[in-house]
This record gives C-alpha cells, structure tokens and sequence, in this order.
C-alpha cells in the first residue's frame, strides 16, 4: 500500500532558503543552529499562538523565536 503524503499547511512549511543548502547541524536562518525542547502552554495561549503563526505565515517555533529575539 504506497504511503500517503503529508500535506503541511502553509504556515507550517519552512521558510524558502534559495541558495542556502540544507546541511544537518548548520544554521541557516540563524547564526545557531536550533535546538528541539518542550513547551507547556494552555489551550488559549496555544490557539493564539497558531493564529499568529498563520497570521505571519511562519511556524509557531519562528514567531517564538522572533517574540524572544526582539526582546
């Protein structure tokens, strides 16, 4: 039984990197390479966390990443 294709909402895909390769533990957005943890948050927090990523368009890690940077 061929698999079925997972198909990602738009603001869950990652962002286009025209003419950086995609290199595991190389930075390409960053200056640092990410690194994975887990995040606890409410129903409320998540759902607006969810409508600001598809609002912006990116994922719900890039509009944390970004909150935290500008701070």
């Amino acid at each position: 039984m061929p698999r079925k294709k997972s198909i990602k909402p738009d603001w869950m895909r990652k962002r286009s990197h025209v003419g950086t390769p995609c290199r595991k533990g190389k930075p390409i957005y960053y200056e640092e390479v990410k690194k994975n943890i887990n995040l606890t948050l409410t129903p409320t927090a998540l759902n607006r966390l969810k409508e600001l990523a598809i609002k912006m368009k990116i994922s719900r890690s890039e509009v944390v990443e970004r909150w935290l940077r500008i701070q």
